[in-house]
């Protein structure tokens, strides 16, 4: 008696196709895993972009209208300085100096002596310090000022907008250390403080982008906008521990009308502050 056997044929992988399938997918991991940290940091400029000109939009609109009431930014802004500089031309020399001044929630510092009293107490003096001229010259001066100071203004903040958890009255110091803080450095140039050598044409030896330049001065003066006002704001981020500032930047500009009125605190002349007048019009009656 005779028994037929039959033989089934089983299609599975074999140990050579096994490796090369888990090689493929090794390559594709290490691809997409080493992509990760890219997407992510992408993420994180793109938040980081957005909530620098949310805080943009929030500082120019404050030092348009000289707000007094924005109290609350004394939770975001940590410190102020500025570093003043004045220069007297006698004879033709020039004589120069320096001198700053430092401000914060809990102390006040001018030119290195501890004084209380310039703390950044309220929104009306971070506001202040902010709108501080990046020039004062003399009215009327000649092509040459005899004297005249420029102000360089730096605030360090945490951002105002952002997540939540950041926000004050959060207290805990490792997630403050940890929130988004930037380096906010703003000019404010006065169109009425005009020097009659910039719209003078009949010096010798002017380049052509130098008469450029002069005729685009002399335009803004024959306008009569002595009430006119240029706000340029610098952002730096992100900062260090060390206060040190980030390569990424961003500047913002916006020309306001107004008077920009120097108000001193307390008749202490160190804690001057600057603070925007908008400009009213009105009908003149028949």
């Amino acid at each position: 008696m005779k028994i037929a056997l039959s033989i089934r044929r089983v299609a599975a992988f074999t140990l050579v196709e096994v490796a090369l399938a888990l090689a493929i997918i090794g390559f594709a991991l290490v691809a997409i895993i080493g992509s990760l940290p890219f997407g992510l940091n992408v993420q994180r400029e793109n938040r980081e972009e957005t909530i620098i000109v949310q805080d943009a939009n929030f500082f120019i609109d404050a030092i348009r209208n000289g707000a007094r009431g924005l109290d609350d930014l004394t939770n975001y802004v940590d410190a102020i300085t500025n570093y003043v500089t004045g220069h007297t031309i006698v004879n033709g020399a020039t004589s120069v100096v320096s001198s700053v001044h430092a401000y914060t929630y809990a102390n006040g510092w001018l030119n290195g002596v501890q004084n209380s009293e310039y703390r950044i107490r309220n929104g009306e003096r971070i506001v202040g310090l902010l709108s501080t001229p990046r020039l004062i010259l003399p009215k009327n001066s000649t092509p040459i000022p005899s004297s005249f100071t420029s102000n360089y203004v730096v605030a360090y903040i945490r951002s105002i907008s952002g997540p939540a958890i950041e926000k004050s009255p959060q207290t805990n110091a490792i997630i403050r250390d940890l929130a988004f803080r930037y380096k906010l450095i703003p000019e404010v140039n006065q169109f009425n403080d005009w020097n009659l050598g910039w719209v003078n044409f009949n010096e010798t030896g002017l380049a052509t982008n130098e008469i450029v330049i002069r005729s685009n001065s002399w335009r803004m003066a024959q306008s009569k906008q002595a009430n006119l006002n240029e706000i340029r704001l610098l952002f730096r981020w992100p900062i260090d521990a060390k206060g040190n500032a980030g390569n990424q930047r961003q500047v913002f500009r916006s020309m306001v009308s107004g008077n920009l009125v120097l108000t001193n605190v307390g008749g202490r002349s160190a804690m001057n502050i600057w603070l925007m007048q908008s400009s009213t019009y009105t009908p003149t009656e028949p």
